[in-house]
């Protein structure tokens, strides 16, 4: 199940830039619409806020 989360904290932060695999994902606006999920792996992640 999902967490929702109102802010990212410094601990969290930490956590997710340990990861070394992650998932990025968009969903359109529309039902119709398509969801994309993106696997990916790297050594550098950045949180843009």
């Amino acid at each position: 199940m999902a967490k929702i989360f109102e802010s990212i904290t410094e601990q969290l932060q930490e956590f997710i830039e340990a990861q070394h695999l992650f998932f990025v994902g968009s969903a359109p606006l529309s039902p119709t619409g398509h969801v994309n999920l993106m696997k990916k792996a790297g050594l550098l992640i950045s949180i843009v806020l």
